[in-house]
């Protein structure tokens, strides 16, 4: 299994590739990927897909509570949840 920081890696590069190919403008969309059991690993509410950095991610439980991350979860997390 990849780690947290490999994960938050290649959140912040394909943020930057949907960006650049024009799929998602401004602050639209959202990335998510399971760490584990409990921890989802996603891209927080308003910010450029485009200019993310791995330190912008934010980590929330299967419920949806947030964890760990400077920013906050974006309001789009249940429908991440409802994937997971």
């Amino acid at each position: 299994m990849a780690s947290e920081r490999h994960y938050r890696q290649e959140i912040v590069y394909f943020g930057r590739m949907l960006h650049e190919c024009g799929f998602v403008a401004a602050t639209d969309g959202n990335l998510s990927v399971r760490l584990d059991s409990r921890r989802i690993l996603v891209t927080p509410t308003s910010i450029s897909k485009g200019r993310m950095r791995p330190s912008d991610l934010v980590i929330v439980d299967t419920e949806g509570r947030q964890l760990s991350g400077r920013r906050d979860v974006s309001s789009e997390i249940g429908m991440h949840l409802l994937i997971y």
